[in-house]
């Protein structure tokens, strides 16, 4: 009997909290993105009212498989304005929230690496997984959003490429 209890305690408590889970979708957050992407003058005034009516698009995409339908489901992603030399940033969807990861300078990199690795610890992924999605970050920061009009990273054509004299 104790035990019957008990399981219907359970199922009752996990149907509450999956009832309170609200699907993420692309319309559900652009105008919050929209408001991102303005503050970092990333669109332009004249811009707004198209992103804003869908005559222009916020791109989604999955930090490491590509995924990029509608609904959005717990994960990584980057998202930009979608178009060439724009700076792309990173977005963690959680539950029913969403945090936006700012890639635009080394500070606010030195946070979302903070959140991601928070992320993944609370979600036990393993180290493989994790150092994926940090060098996704990196690779963004260095090679897109660093330098959005001269892609790449400035560093490696500049500066040290080779190991082989690193300790």
């Amino acid at each position: 009997m104790k035990l019957y209890s008990l399981i219907i305690i359970f199922i009752i408590f996990s149907f509450d909290g999956y009832s309170q889970i609200v699907n993420i979708s692309r319309d559900s957050i652009t105008n919050k993105l929209i408001d991102f992407l303005i503050k970092k003058d990333e669109i332009k005034s004249n811009q707004i009212e198209d992103y804003k009516n869908h005559k222009l698009n916020i791109t989604f995409i999955g930090m490491l498989n590509g995924y990029s339908k509608n609904e959005l489901i717990e994960g990584l992603y980057f998202f930009s304005k979608g178009a060439s030399h724009s700076r792309v940033f990173g977005l963690i969807i959680q539950k029913s929230d969403f945090v936006i990861l700012d890639l635009s300078n080394r500070e606010s990199l030195n946070e979302a690496i903070k959140l991601v690795l928070d992320y993944c610890e609370q979600n036990k992924y393993c180290v493989e997984i994790t150092k994926d999605y940090i060098t996704k970050l990196l690779k963004t920061y260095y090679n897109i959003n660093k330098s959005p009009y001269s892609p790449g990273d400035v560093n490696c054509r500049k500066r040290i490429t080779d190991i082989k004299n690193l300790p």
